[in-house]
């Protein structure tokens, strides 16, 4: 199938596959057989572009594909750099709870991967790769990683963002807060 789409597309086409890294499922597939699936692949190399490994199933372990702030930050990057090392020709791809540029950077300059992925950073805020690439890490609009994206279109068939009210919107990224115009003192109690 591969074959066939860099057949009818050519390059600079780009084709990422994504296999499992480790499905966190007992008797499902780990490191190992996830390089014995990367190896197979890696014969038609030619074909495709980078290879993106995930985490987690839908099933008893999908808290590994969409990692949050329950566990550790970025935690695949030895993962990935183990399976990549097994194929330095092919480029490879990290993803899973990356929400910062810096986390970002690092991971394209210690051997992590090639290419990092933005998924929920982008529905919290369009403008993410925008304003990293301008030094203006101030003003991005963080994933707090809650999952109420997910959830969302799990649940409702629509997209949602717990820190971006205006997503799907044409002008979500123009979004910036309104000028004070008043000073007030503004005491939040709770526990």
């Amino acid at each position: 199938m591969v074959s066939a789409i860099r057949g009818k597309f050519g390059k600079p086409f780009i084709i990422a596959l994504k296999p499992p890294g480790d499905d966190g499922v007992a008797g499902g597939i780990d490191l190992e057989m996830a390089s014995a699936i990367n190896t197979l692949l890696a014969v038609h190399a030619e074909d495709f572009d980078l290879l993106t490994s995930v985490w987690g199933a839908h099933a008893r372990s999908l808290h590994l594909h969409l990692p949050d702030a329950h566990g550790p930050r970025h935690p695949y990057p030895e993962d990935i750099k183990a399976l990549r090392s097994a194929h330095p020709g092919i480029a490879a791809s990290a993803i899973g709870y990356l929400t910062d540029p810096v986390e970002r950077e690092t991971a394209l300059t210690n051997g992590t991967s090639d290419v990092v992925f933005l998924g929920r950073p982008l529905i919290t805020d369009a403008a993410f790769p925008n304003k990293a690439a301008e030094g203006k890490i101030e003003n991005i609009r963080y994933c707090v990683t809650c999952n109420s994206c997910w959830r969302s279109i799990i649940e409702a068939g629509a997209l949602a963002c717990d820190n971006n009210p205006k997503v799907g919107e044409p002008d979500e990224h123009f979004v910036a807060p309104p000028a004070v115009t008043s000073r007030r003192h503004v005491v939040i109690i709770g526990t």
